[in-house]
């Protein structure tokens, strides 16, 4: 489940065609992680949740708002 929101001044809410919504999706990604030292390792991932019955907007024809994602990482283990 994915929750999304609107944020913003009460006006730039208001004025925005966007809505907040609470969907179902299945993330799809990957990922590579490179070890720096014993126990740190940096890297990336990729992700991409694919929404199913979205309704990021009251207008039809504002289009999807599938969500992709790049982060980079950095681990260290204790």
């Amino acid at each position: 489940m994915y929750s999304t929101s609107v944020t913003g001044s009460n006006s730039a809410r208001a004025a925005s065609p966007l809505t907040g919504s609470i969907e179902f999706g299945m993330p799809f990604g990957v990922g590579l992680s490179i070890p720096i030292s014993n126990g740190v390792s940096a890297g990336a991932e990729l992700t991409y949740p694919r929404f199913f019955g979205e309704s990021f907007s009251k207008d039809e024809e504002f289009g999807g708002g599938d969500l992709t994602t790049l982060d980079a990482i950095v681990r260290a283990r204790l």
